[in-house]
């Protein structure tokens, strides 16, 4: 049943897209193409950050609190983890804008890059604070205002691609500043005992799960590799990270169906016979409304006259095959991960993102921006046939998850 959580859950995500989708509003396709580099480098390195640990604290940090009623421990874990992994690409990162003079990394752009990833890791460390603890729906709700507070900036501080950066980065501190403070000031007085047993199990499952956050990367961002190494205008660069965030911004309803996967699947709601069937239901929903917010943003295009931008919808609609392949993989996976079959999950996501990589690198040079669309479309679809036919064969095998 939808509760006041998952309204919030779901508002926060969707205002959070909104205001990035706004700035168009005042980026030209050029300017929007840049900051779309200048992201995909961030985003590489939140990836190798707290990216990394993301899933270990969500799963220790869960476990630790049912039994003793804190998780200080695996927070400090995850502190240790990001500070040292923060500190060494920072270090490679250096030597490399050292070295190679390549445009996206001079030494304006390389400052915009530090401070929006320091911005990234405070919101992504921030927004996932609470939720292993029993105070899940305070969270949901921090989620929320932080959300209405990043709008705000957005629509009236932003102008230029560093009022961007210093918007997130003020965002992302004031999210962990209310996350933490709110647990520090009820858990603060609980002894703290450092586990070396169980820090090194946390850092053999983030090094495994290493595998599956680098693949979402690529799948997200990597294109924009394929764009710049092909030398693809910013321009054009631009038009298609449009795409991409209307494309991506419409599955934001996963990020709450990966908290409530869990307990679906406890309650028996879904199981390894069903799951197609209860993909299939959510998919219909989500691809009428994909395909209502296309329109509904080709008329807000012509109204806000950023004509440049038309061939984004295009695109889109060219994609919904993909989207609709994306939404029963993502479906299926998040119950797979929950499962003894997590790592058939991650094997999946890895396999898609070398299939787009691969594919893209190759068709980019004889149809351009189409190439990519076809490379996504393929990768999705692919993986979507493999993903069935895994899930197919564990309920011949009879396997009990």
């Amino acid at each position: 049943m939808i509760n006041s959580f998952h309204i919030a859950k779901i508002s926060s995500s969707y205002i959070f897209q909104l205001a990035n989708l706004s700035l168009i509003t005042v980026f030209s396709t050029t300017v929007y193409g840049k900051l779309a580099l200048i992201i995909s480098v961030s985003q590489f390195i939140l990836s190798l950050t707290s990216g990394l640990t993301s899933g270990a604290m969500n799963v220790f940090a869960s476990k630790k609190f049912a039994l003793i009623g804190s998780c200080n421990e695996v927070y400090i874990y995850r502190l240790i983890v990001i500070t040292i992994n923060i500190i060494a690409i920072f270090l490679i990162y250096s030597t490399y804008c050292y070295i190679y003079e390549i445009p996206i990394f001079k030494s304006e752009n390389s400052k915009l890059i530090i401070i929006l990833t320091l911005g990234y890791i405070m919101y992504e460390v921030g927004c996932n604070f609470l939720y292993p603890t029993i105070h899940f729906k305070i969270q949901g709700y921090i989620e929320l205002i932080i959300s209405i507070i990043f709008i705000t900036l957005v629509l009236f501080c932003v102008r230029e691609i560093k009022d961007y950066v210093t918007v997130f980065f003020v965002v992302g501190l004031v999210s962990l500043i209310l996350s933490s403070g709110f647990y520090i000031s009820r858990y603060y007085n609980v002894k703290f005992n450092f586990d070396v047993h169980e820090f090194n199990d946390f850092i053999k499952y983030s090094a495994w799960q290493s595998v599956s956050v680098i693949s979402i990367y690529f799948v997200n961002y990597g294109t924009n590799y394929v764009m710049f190494h092909n030398e693809i205008s910013e321009e054009t660069i631009g038009v298609f990270n449009f795409t991409l965030r209307l494309f991506f911004g419409m599955s934001a309803i996963f990020a709450l169906i990966v908290i409530l996967m869990p307990k679906f699947i406890r309650e028996g709601r879904v199981n390894i016979r069903n799951i197609n069937a209860f993909s299939s239901k959510i998919i219909l929903i989500i691809a009428l409304v994909y395909m209502g917010a296309a329109l509904l943003f080709f008329a807000a295009l012509l109204v806000l006259d950023r004509h440049e931008y038309m061939l984004s919808i295009l695109y889109m609609a060219m994609l919904l095959p993909a989207f609709v392949a994306m939404s029963y993989v993502n479906i299926t996976n998040t119950y797979l991960a929950n499962t003894t079959s997590y790592k058939s999950a991650q094997i999946t996501i890895l396999f898609q993102a070398l299939i787009l990589m691969i594919v893209s690198s190759v068709l980019i040079s004889y149809i351009g921006i189409f190439g990519l669309i076809i490379s996504y479309t393929m990768s999705y679809m692919l993986v979507s046939i493999y993903t069935f036919f895994n899930i197919k064969n564990n309920i011949i095998g009879n396997e009990v998850l």
